[in-house]
């Protein structure tokens, strides 16, 4: 597949442009950074990563989780059974140094992205020039979903998006120069890739199958004449692995088991909301509740999903009226437009795929098929002058498509500025922990969503997430019963954010107690609406569910 020739070292031009704009990104989603309030997700890899770099062993740990003690210090080697723990041995440096603050977490997983987006910078100027190349950046640098995905990381998508581009400017070099080094580089970047998360398989079905379609007898014959330096790739990608290879059995056990009725239309949803940008404002008005996204009116969107839509129809149709003389000039728009097409597809056929991380796998394609078509009609004239009208025009496109961006990006900021977060994405999580930091307290988790963002928030003497427990001694013998004091907290959701479901009963039950036997508080977001529920019980106590829960009080 041929490329732009840019085999020169960058402009000094080009590289002040990158520098600018990543500048001028963390200027913009930099502020405000403790602000909506730690949600699971995030956390989720943070508690580990803050356990290593302490030694003090917060909570109890995720089922499917794997560490290794070195020492007296838990080293975390997989999250779940389908992603590895690289987020939290990346974090456990910062974390030592600056402590469990929420700004320093999310300042990191920013940093993080926004260097993969230098990193793709870098890979686009030798592909596709440099025009192409910084248009690209500045559209995936002000892109409102990458933007806030990056801040509120999870799924380890930060993290997935640096070693993307690791990938590709290593691939490409050495596709360019031969060297065995690159080679291994791109094959241990893409071996982490899997480790970190097995999704990254959309972004690998994307770019692999897009290339060999384009270019599969270069690819072919570039690996019968280079078997040594693919053997030796083959090892730094098993290298890359890491403790996947112990899990590869579950793993594929976890890739067929979440498809369920009605995903085809929410992953439609889910492509679609990410490419106009409203994805987190949809999200945050429903206090993260995903099922909810389409019935969310008059979220901010972008225009940039009309402009992929528009670049993709401009490549079929150059694609079908080009000449077989002028093919190779197209070649690299119809590499794009593929990658997009089957990373779409493999997002679509891997079950239980349907979040806006797992979609998040097509980037950088969608962003550089866009730019590549406007620098291409940016071409338009048979001189220089003529030309003026065409950039001219370009410009004018990159300019409202940014700012109309950035206004998707700031107002979905005032929605989580003024609530400080909704439901299982509150503010409110901080002020609970806050409140029990140095007590007694045993946290007792009823449902989804508490465990993690307090486990790192220092919350109480001990936590339990007992919903599982629940779920599992009803699967078992049909009851779950428990033994309590005074020092016990129980947090649970009422709906329409209750996972568990357990969330009313419980508290039918509570209030059923003597009044001056318990104390039950709502927490609310800054619109005033209950985020979540949390109840005591002065007193030795026994909680029963078989079905519905049950309270006594004494011994």
């Amino acid at each position: 597949m041929g490329s732009t020739g840019y085999r020169n070292p960058p402009s000094g031009l080009f590289i002040l442009g990158v520098v600018a704009v990543l500048a001028a990104a963390v200027t913009l989603a930099g502020r405000s950074l403790e602000i909506p309030g730690l949600y699971y997700d995030e956390a989720v890899q943070a508690r580990p990563a803050l356990e290593f770099a302490t030694g003090e062993v917060r909570a109890t740990a995720l089922p499917g989780s794997q560490v290794t003690w070195l020492g007296n210090r838990p080293l975390p080697l997989m999250t779940q059974p389908y992603m590895g723990a690289l987020k939290s041995q990346l974090l456990a440096g910062p974390l030592w140094l600056f402590g469990p603050d929420l700004r320093v977490l999310r300042a990191v997983t920013l940093g993080i992205a926004l260097l993969g987006i230098a990193v793709l910078a870098f890979w686009a100027r030798r592909v596709f020039g440099e025009l192409t190349a910084w248009l690209g950046t500045v559209l995936l640098a002000f892109d409102p979903t990458i933007l806030l995905l990056a801040r509120h990381d999870w799924g380890s998508f930060s993290i997935s998006l640096f070693l993307r581009g690791v990938v590709l400017l290593a691939g490409w070099r050495y596709w360019e120069t031969r060297k065995p080094a690159a080679l291994w580089l791109a094959a241990f970047a893409l071996g982490l890739g899997f480790y970190n998360k097995i999704d990254f398989v959309i972004f690998v079905a994307g770019a692999g199958i897009a290339l060999a379609l384009c270019a599969g007898r270069e690819v072919i014959g570039l690996l019968r004449e280079r078997v040594g330096a693919f053997a030796g790739a083959a090892l730094a990608f098993v290298v890359g692995l890491g403790p996947l290879l112990l899990h590869v059995r579950t793993v594929i056990s976890h890739s067929t088991a979440f498809g369920y009725e009605g995903e085809a239309s929410e992953k439609m949803q889910t492509i679609w909301t990410l490419l106009d940008g409203s994805h987190f404002y949809r999200l945050m008005e429903h206090g993260g509740l995903f099922e909810r996204l389409g019935g969310v009116q008059n979220a901010p969107s972008g225009p940039f999903v009309i402009a992929f839509l528009f670049a993709a129809g401009f490549i079929v149709f150059r694609w079908a009226t080009s000449r077989s003389e002028g093919a190779t000039a197209i070649r690299l728009g119809v590499f794009l437009l593929l990658a997009n097409a089957i990373a779409i597809a493999a997002f679509a056929a891997l079950p239980g795929a349907v979040r806006i991380h797992h979609a998040l796998n097509l980037v950088p394609f969608p962003h550089f098929l866009v730019a590549f078509v406007l620098a291409d009609l940016s071409t338009l004239g048979t001189d220089a002058t003529r030309r003026i009208v065409p950039r001219f025009g370009i410009g004018l496109v990159v300019i409202v498509l940014v700012a109309l961006q950035v206004a998707v990006y700031e107002q979905t900021r005032s929605e989580f500025s003024e609530t400080g977060g909704r439901g299982r994405w509150s503010s409110a999580t901080s002020l609970l922990a806050l409140e029990l930091q140095d007590t007694s307290t045993r946290v007792i988790s009823l449902d989804w969503g508490f465990h993690e963002p307090l486990a790192f928030l220092g919350a109480g003497e001990s936590l339990e997430e007992v919903h599982w427990r629940i779920s599992n001694a009803r699967r078992r013998s049909g009851a779950w019963r428990s033994l309590g004091d005074a020092d016990d907290l129980y947090v649970l959701h009422l709906p329409p954010y209750d996972l568990s479901g357990y969330g009313e009963s419980f508290l039918e039950a509570a209030r059923a107690v003597d009044a001056d036997s318990s104390e039950i508080r709502s927490y609310t977001d800054g619109r005033g609406e209950v985020a979540f529920v949390t109840v005591r019980l002065l007193g030795h106590h026994a909680v029963v569910f078989d079905g519905n829960f049950t309270i006594r009080l004494g011994h």
